[in-house]
C-alpha cells in the first residue's frame, strides 16, 4: 500500500488495510487458522488481482530468510492461479505459511531502508584489498556492498542495494551478489540460477534482493532446506465456501450473519488509513457514505458499475436512474447504519496510533536484529 492511504472498504465492510494487517498478524501469531482463512478470503474477495503481490510481500518480509525453498511453492501456485483463478492456491500457501516460524529481520530492514535509513558507517576501499578479493572491476558502491555483506552489516548493505538500483538493474545487482556469495557458499549452477531469475513471479525485485542478501548470510544450520507441504482439507474448503455464501440471505442481514470480530487491535502500530482523518469523522464516513469508500475497491467498483453507478465529484455514488439504484440496493444494500453498534465496530480498530514495539512484542519472542526509532510506525 502507498504511504498516503485512502480508506477503502472490503466485501463485508471492513477497512481494507486493517483487514490486511490483521491477516498478517494472525498468520504470524499462529494461533487461529480459521481467523486467517476468514481474513484472507475477505481480502481475496475484495481485491483478487492483488492477492499474490500481498503473499510475495509477506514471504519476503517474514519467511524467505529461513525458508528459501518456499519460493518455488509460491511461484507454482501463482502460475496455477494465473491459469485458473481460484482461492484454493491462496489457501494452500496460507495453510503452509501458518505452520512456519517467522523472522522480522527483512521486514525491519525494509522499514529502515524505505523510510529514510542511512548508512551507519563508511568503508575505506584499499587497492590491495580490492585486488586480493578480485573486486577491482566493480564499481565502488558495489565494492562497499560486498564489504557490508562481508562484515554482516545488513542495514548498510540494504542502503547500498537501494542506492545501486538508481543506476543498475535489479538483474545486474542480483548476479553481482551471486558472484560474491559464490566465493563463500556452494551454489547451484549458473544455468539454474539464471532460469530461476528469468522465471520469477514476484513483481518487487528490490524486496527480493533485500531478503536474498539476509538469507544468504544466515548460518546454514538455520536454513530449512526441505519442506513438506499440506494441502487444504475438505473441512478447510467448506469453511472457505461458507464464508462467501450469501445465497438466500437478505442484503441487510448479511453483515450480522457473516461479519466476525476478526481485526487485531495491535495493528495500531501500522500507519492506518483511518489515521488520516479524525476518528469520529471516519466512523461517520464508513457508516453514512459507505458506498463511496467501498467503491474504491475492485469488488464494489464492479458492483456499482454493473448497475450504471459511478462516483461523482462530491465523493458520492450516484446512478443513472432510479430503477438501477433500486436494483443495486436490492442486491447489495448492506445497510451498515442499521446494524447494531457491535457489528459496526467490527469493521475497524479503535486504538490510537502507537509505535512499532506493541505489535512486535505481540508477534515475536526474540529481540529484533534491527531496532527502529521508538516512535516509528510500520509502513506497509
Amino acid at each position: 500500500m502507498d504511504k498516503v492511504h485512502s480508506i477503502q472498504l472490503t466485501r463485508y465492510l471492513y477497512i481494507y488495510d486493517e483487514a490486511v494487517y490483521s491477516f498478517i498478524t494472525t498468520l504470524l501469531i499462529r494461533k487461529d487458522i480459521y481467523r486467517c482463512y476468514y481474513l484472507i478470503c475477505e481480502i481475496y474477495a475484495t481485491e483478487p488481482r492483488k492477492i499474490f503481490d500481498l503473499l510475495w510481500k509477506i514471504y519476503f518480509d517474514f519467511y524467505a530468510e529461513i525458508y528459501p525453498t518456499l519460493e518455488t511453492c509460491i511461484a507454482n501456485k501463482h502460475r496455477a492461479w494465473i491459469e485458473k483463478p481460484h482461492i484454493r492456491p491462496v489457501i494452500f500457501i496460507v495453510k503452509n505459511m501458518f505452520s512456519l516460524r517467522s523472522s522480522a529481520t527483512v521486514f525491519h530492514l525494509r522499514q529502515f531502508v524505505e523510510n529514510g535509513g542511512k548508512c551507519l558507517c563508511l568503508y575505506r576501499l584499499h587497492k590491495k584489498t580490492l585486488e586480493k578479493r578480485g573486486w577491482t572491476g566493480h564499481h565502488k558502491l558495489v565494492c562497499r556492498l560486498f564489504v557490508a555483506m562481508e562484515k554482516g552489516h545488513i542495514q548498510n548493505a540494504g542502503c547500498f542495494i537501494a542506492k545501486l538500483l538508481e543506476t543498475l538493474t535489479s538483474q545486474e545487482i542480483y548476479f553481482k551478489m551471486i558472484d560474491y556469495f559464490s566465493g563463500y557458499i556452494s551454489l547451484k549452477n549458473m544455468t539454474t540460477i539464471r532460469s530461476r531469475w528469468d522465471r520469477r513471479m514476484w513483481s518487487d525485485d528490490k524486496h527480493m534482493l533485500l531478503s536474498f542478501m539476509v538469507s544468504m548470510q544466515e548460518p546454514l544450520q538455520n536454513i530449512v532446506q526441505r519442506m513438506v507441504f499440506k494441502s487444504p482439507t475438505e473441512i478447510d474448503m467448506k469453511y472457505i465456501a461458507d464464508i462467501s455464501t450469501v445465497y438466500g440471505i437478505q442484503p441487510y442481514r448479511i453483515l450480522r450473519q457473516k461479519k466476525m470480530d476478526a481485526l487485531c487491535p495491535e495493528i495500531s502500530a501500522f500507519q492506518l488509513a483511518r489515521y488520516t482523518i479524525p476518528y469520529t469523522k471516519m466512523v461517520c464516513c464508513v457508516r453514512d457514505n459507505w458506498e463511496y469508500y467501498a467503491a474504491q475497491t475492485t469488488i464494489w467498483n464492479e458492483r456499482v458499475s454493473r448497475f450504471g453507478g459511478h462516483v461523482n465529484s462530491q465523493h458520492i455514488v450516484v446512478f443513472e436512474n432510479d430503477d438501477d439504484e433500486e436494483k443495486f440496493y436490492a442486491k447489495y444494500g448492506l445497510e451498515p447504519d442499521e446494524q447494531s453498534l457491535t457489528i459496526q465496530k467490527m469493521g475497524y480498530t479503535h486504538r490510537p496510533q502507537c509505535g512499532w514495539r506493541q505489535w512486535y512484542d505481540l508477534v515475536f519472542d526474540v529481540k529484533p536484529r534491527i531496532i527502529l526509532e521508538e516512535d516509528f510506525s510500520y509502513v506497509w
